[in-house]
């Protein structure tokens, strides 16, 4: 067993790691939503997912003010506190609710600022939360109907990666290419009807 980690793992190595089909790997964050947790916010969690090849093979992310516990096993479902998650029915832009990860401290004229104000435009509202993991937890839950980032670590997103798709929802890159876990850009949306409005968007 090998295990990756923000503190531990140096970024040039996470790769190939990650691809080694010879064992399983551990991807953890101790505590995803670090500046919320720092603040007194509520809103943060830990996040371990099991990943071999390439390949995610099971998540859990823990919530642990909410104790909301969700898990993940590849080709049987996705829970939450033992109750079958499914991803929302909004297949349109203007209904949905897209939560987003945006940098701190970051320049007005960079892509991600560009793709927000395009996103503001026609989704029905926007959350920044300041965790990528809750933000893929609450899509596979239906709370969200979609989620995107262009700068994320793997840690932040493995186990809310298979929860989204054990969900029944769709996670790909936001050019719309297959999503890359050693590359983690997630674009998350409950179904195939909105990941194609949203990747005409983010592509704009």
């Amino acid at each position: 067993h090998r295990f990756i980690g923000e503190e531990s793992t140096p970024t040039e190595q996470v790769e190939g790691i990650l691809n080694d089909p010879s064992s399983c790997v551990w991807v953890v964050d101790p505590l995803d939503g670090t500046t919320n947790y720092a603040h007194h916010i509520p809103h943060y969690a830990c996040s371990v997912a099991a990943v071999r090849g390439g390949q995610i093979l099971a998540g859990v992310i823990f919530q642990p003010v909410a104790e909301e516990c969700y898990i993940a096993i590849r080709g049987k479902g996705a829970t939450l506190n033992g109750d079958r998650l499914r991803t929302s029915s909004v297949s349109e832009l203007g209904s949905a609710l897209v939560a987003v990860s945006i940098p701190p401290q970051i320049q007005r004229d960079t892509a991600e600022v560009q793709k927000l104000l395009l996103i503001l435009e026609h989704a029905q509202s926007i959350r920044r939360t300041g965790s990528a993991a809750l933000n893929m937890c609450y899509v596979a839950s239906g709370r969200l109907d979609a989620y995107w980032a262009i700068h994320t670590s793997v840690w932040d997103i493995a186990a809310g990666a298979l929860l989204v798709s054990e969900a029944g929802g769709m996670i790909c890159d936001p050019s719309g290419g297959p999503f890359d876990l050693s590359r983690p850009r997630p674009l998350a949306t409950a179904n195939p009807a909105l990941k194609q409005e949203l990747v005409g968007i983010l592509q704009a």
